[in-house]
């Protein structure tokens, strides 16, 4: 803890608190002023139900044009019906769609949670601490995020439109009314609820669904809506906490394991990345890991009640239960989940929720998330309109390109004779390497671009692209169709390593740091040691085939079955294994990396971009000799793509 000594902290009262924490202590007469507000037509004195097919701008023009004898000074859309706008578009929306004159500027907070006003008056906005702007003339809107914590000063006989949504809770609705600091003093509310939550309060109150009522149809018609607005919500105040309660629950067995898991750790942290830690240890780490599951269950998947699954959970971790005080807590949760599975009212659904409260129940820590993604969903929609709305404008830019003076002369067909596609690159002049490719240099060498360093094997046609033009002028590019995978003499295909043919990859090892600042031996040496979990400094078969799995090392005959692959592992490993003591050290691990020995290629063998003309060649000719074998010193072996 923070502190030795805890005496209190302010705040919305609740019992989900850690057992190290205690109970929490209720301020008396609260919970019941608040309910004899809310429920009490004096202070809430209307109930509007929103027309159906509604939309944010259609619930904002019943704002601006309120019922005769109304005038509204705030919206707390505690029940977030109000998306797809800003709230500085919320504001102007307000000021330009007939919110009355008597209403001189709307205070809003922006994205950095300043309070802001949006002044009638040449349309500006600026901090509310700069606004001179009457109590009584100002507007307030809170959206969602904001209608808790935040202090707007309101005149004192002020109107304000609260908002219900489906997934409100009881504290959601009193955090929002009372941003009305003098409700019940002469401030009052207005309910908005869309036909959707209607609805869902008639079913909890098994009535039929309630119309807009005001005080002026009859106070025991709007007492009793409000009672039910009341009642729904704390049915799913009751609701939450149950499956807040099951987290709580199931995160305090886990504390106990992990209290004890961080000693053992605490003990041998020096055994870390030196010694062998003990099994004990790497058992206590594996606690702390919270792994992530991304199976998707192809069934409706078997109830099975919390209090089992936490029964499950300590037989599991049973090992790290140490003293008798850790089984009497863990006793005593289980306890806890046990008797409210089996008294909670809350459970006793209709039979359609039955699925989803078993849900709840035995999976909370899904159920929460998928709340909290509904609630980001809502909170990121104005976000995305904006990144759109950024994307328009930067494809609408115009795109300044520097002009270059293109030839566009044909270019002259170089001939090759087909034979000595059996002789080899020596013979065949019209193939140059890819590394000596140009898009264009001056006969000077002063002005000209920079080669790319390609692999020795992958060619490229003249005819393709002649480099004769790189030294003339800028010419565009043509686009690669057809690759020739041409073997010159069959009998020679060998088997090596791409390093063997192209060089390897530069020094691991020597301790000299890159461009970016980083030592690869360093970070080598420290992947050599995670990856060695004996901490013997020598690699067992099995470790050096989750190095090669953290490489997407992938075997040439990958399609075939597992015994295949750990064939060509082994066979690797005797490769890297220089001692031939059947372990490999760290130094055998750089030089593999360093000759890249397990980037297996074929020697005396090349892929050559041709044009289309020669392909149409090169496919006449097979048709016309009905090539279907090669033999030594006759023709060559090849394919088209």
């Amino acid at each position: 803890m923070l502190c030795g000594r805890r005496l209190g902290f302010s705040g919305t009262p609740s019992d989900l608190l850690p057992l190290e924490l205690g109970k929490c202590n209720y301020e008396k007469g609260s919970d019941g002023k608040m309910g004899y507000v809310l429920t009490s037509p004096t202070f809430v004195s209307a109930y509007h139900v929103v027309s159906p097919g509604w939309s944010a701008s259609s619930v904002l023009d019943m704002i601006c044009h309120p019922p005769p004898g109304v005038r509204y000074h705030s919206l707390i859309d505690t029940g977030a019906i109000i998306t797809g706008m800003t709230n500085v578009e919320v504001a102007q929306y307000l000021l330009t769609h007939g919110l009355g004159e008597s209403i001189d500027g709307v205070v809003f907070l922006d994205a950095s949670d300043r309070k802001m006003v949006l002044m009638r008056e040449g349309m500006r906005v600026v901090p509310i601490t700069q606004c001179d702007i009457a109590l009584d003339r100002r507007f307030a809107f809170y959206d969602q995020v904001h209608t808790t914590g935040m202090d707007i000063h309101h005149t004192p006989n002020a109107c304000a439109v609260v908002t219900l949504g489906k997934d409100m809770t009881f504290r959601d609705y009193a955090q929002g009314a009372f941003r009305m600091r003098g409700i019940a003093r002469g401030q009052t509310l207005h309910l908005f609820a869309i036909p959707e939550v209607n609805a869902l309060i008639a079913k909890v109150a098994k009535s039929t669904p309630s119309p807009t009522v005001t005080t002026a149809v009859g106070r025991d018609a709007l007492a009793k809506v409000l009672k039910d607005v009341v009642g729904w919500l704390i049915v799913n105040s009751m609701r939450s906490e149950t499956l807040q309660f099951n987290m709580l629950c199931e995160q305090a067995i886990y504390n106990v394991f992990r209290k004890n898991a961080f000693i053992t750790l605490m003990a041998e942290q020096s055994n870390f990345g030196s010694y062998a830690p003990s099994q004990n240890a790497i058992l206590s780490l594996d606690l702390f890991r919270e792994r992530l599951d991304y199976s998707v269950e192809n069934a409706i998947p078997v109830h099975i009640p919390f209090a089992n699954k936490l029964v499950e959970i300590v037989r599991i971790n049973t090992k790290f239960l140490r003293t008798e005080a850790d089984q009497g807590t863990v006793n005593h949760l289980r306890s806890l989940a046990a008797y409210t599975s089996d008294n909670s009212s809350v459970s006793q659904q209709p039979a359609e929720d039955d699925v989803f409260d078993r849900d709840e129940e035995q999976n909370p820590e899904k159920v929460q998330a998928l709340n909290a993604e509904q609630q980001q969903e809502q909170e990121q929609e104005q976000e995305q309109e904006q990144e759109q709305e950024q994307e328009v404008e930067r494809q609408e830019e115009e795109e300044i390109f520097v002009k270059k003076k293109y030839s566009t002369k044909k270019q002259d067909t170089n001939p090759w004779n087909i034979s000595h596609l059996s002789e080899g690159p020596a013979s065949l002049k019209a193939f140059y390497p890819t590394s000596q490719f140009y898009v264009y240099k001056d006969a000077l060498f002063v002005n000209g671009g920079k080669s790319v360093k390609l692999p020795a094997y992958t060619m490229m046609s003249e005819n393709l692209f002649h480099r004769v033009w790189t030294l003339m002028s800028h010419r565009r590019l043509k686009n690669i169709i057809v690759v020739l995978d041409w073997i010159p003499h069959v009998s020679k295909l060998t088997s090596t390593t791409t390093a063997a043919l192209d060089g390897a990859y530069g020094p691991i090892g020597d301790g000299s740091v890159g461009q970016d600042g980083v030592n690869p031996s360093h970070c080598l040496k420290r992947a050599f040691e995670m990856l060695n979990v004996t901490g013997t400094g020598r690699m067992n078969r099995s470790e050096f085939k989750e190095l090669l799995n953290t490489m997407d090392f992938l075997p040439p005959s990958h399609l075939d079955d597992g015994v295949a692959r750990d064939r060509e592992i082994e066979q690797l490993m005797k490769e890297v294994d220089v001692d031939n003591d059947g372990f490999i050290s760290y130094e055998d691990v750089r030089r593999m990396m360093h000759m890249q020995t397990y980037n297996k290629a074929h020697g005396n063998r090349h892929f050559v971009a041709i044009s289309l003309e020669e392909a149409e060649f090169i496919r006449a000719v097979i048709h016309a000799s009905h090539i279907s074998t090669s033999n030594e010193g006759e023709l060559f072996l090849f394919d088209v793509y």
